[in-house]
């Protein structure tokens, strides 16, 4: 696999959308495979992005990059701490992002999946807001069964889903 062929082309895109004035630049570097190509970009980076407009760059899936080139540059630019944009890293699993935050200082908040789940008491407030009582039992067996995960409770409160819990008229039935 060429990871590093395709995060640059995603990269790429992604600067098109946040910094348009410099994909050709850094299209023309290609994938910044040495310290100085690195830093060219970060130099880059920071001589674009005005400070009073703050941009959000998304990287998903850190904990499964396996190219260490491709770790040392999102450090990198994680350590640069370019004023005006806020890097947001997408991870399924704690990584060594927050103790190099924390040992330069920089501000990083851990969002863990139990972070991510509806509680019983949200869930239950969800299927409210449609009309839908649920008992204690009723509850339990959707926690159970969706473990607290929005994208598979908020259809089936809505009754929008077909799904083994699918609301068909008799979805408490198939909760037992």
């Amino acid at each position: 696999h060429n990871y590093s062929s395709f995060f640059w082309k995603s990269w790429l895109q992604s600067m098109d959308l946040l910094f348009p004035e410099l994909t050709e630049k850094m299209g023309a570097l290609g994938f910044p495979d040495t310290p100085a190509k690195k830093e060219y970009i970060l130099t880059l980076l920071a001589g674009v992005a005005p400070e009073n407009e703050r941009r959000v760059l998304v990287i998903d899936g850190f904990s499964t990059l396996e190219n260490n080139e491709i770790q040392t540059m999102i450090e990198g630019l994680i350590e640069s701490r370019i004023p005006s944009l806020c890097v947001v890293i997408l991870s399924s699993s704690r990584t060594n992002l927050q103790t190099r935050a924390m040992k330069h200082h920089i501000p990083m908040q851990y969002i863990s999946t139990g972070d991510l789940r509806l509680t019983k008491d949200e869930t239950s407030e969800l299927f409210s807001l449609y009309g839908a009582a649920l008992t204690e039992e009723e509850l339990d067996a959707i926690d159970r069964a969706l473990e607290g995960w929005f994208i598979a409770v908020y259809p089936l409160a809505s009754g929008g889903v077909t799904t083994p819990f699918a609301r068909d008229g008799n979805y408490r039935e198939k909760l037992h």
